[in-house]
Order: structure tokens, then C-alpha cells, then sequence
């Protein structure tokens, strides 16, 4: 089901493949066979922050790194935007 326009949300990891070959692509295709394709830091886009320190994130981040590797991805940082890592066990 699409909500408020956007697409659901266990289609979104792939989104993702799609993006990170269109790079590697891009990179090959000029000569660049050699060079490493890295995202140094990313997280889910759209309105998904409901999501975080859920299960649901969990799976969808697992999914969404398991894309990364499959497009040629050298190396792959997420982070989590507007937590602290450990804050959310405190109760906060």
C-alpha cells in the first residue's frame, strides 16, 4: 500500500542496488575499473525516522547493506541520524 505518495517501504532497500550500480556503472564505463565505490555514510530516506531502534529498522538495514554488497559496493557506513549511540537503553 502507498501512503501519503511514497512507495512502501519494503521496496525501498532496493533502491539502493539501483543507485549504488548506476555508480559502479558510471565508474567502469569511464575507465575507473579499479576505483572503490564507498558510501561513508547513509540512512533511510523519507519519513521512516518512526522506524528507528525498531525491529522493522533492523531488517530494513540489513536488507539495504545486503544490496550494497551486491551492487559492488567497497565499504558502507550507517548512520543513524538523531541518536547517540547507547541512548536509546537510557530511556531517554
Amino acid at each position: 500500500m502507498v501512503e501519503n505518495g511514497q512507495r512502501p517501504m519494503a521496496e525501498m532497500p532496493a533502491r539502493y542496488y539501483y543507485d549504488a550500480s548506476a555508480v559502479r556503472d558510471i565508474l567502469d564505463s569511464n575507465g575507473f575499473t579499479d576505483a572503490e565505490n564507498i558510501c561513508n555514510e547513509w540512512n533511510v530516506y523519507g519519513n521512516l525516522s518512526q522506524f528507528q531502534n525498531t525491529p522493522l529498522a533492523a531488517a530494513f538495514v540489513a536488507c539495504a547493506m545486503i544490496y550494497f554488497e551486491d551492487a559492488g559496493m567497497t565499504m558502507v557506513n550507517y548512520f543513524p541520524t538523531g541518536q547517540r549511540l547507547g541512548t536509546a537503553t537510557r530511556g531517554r
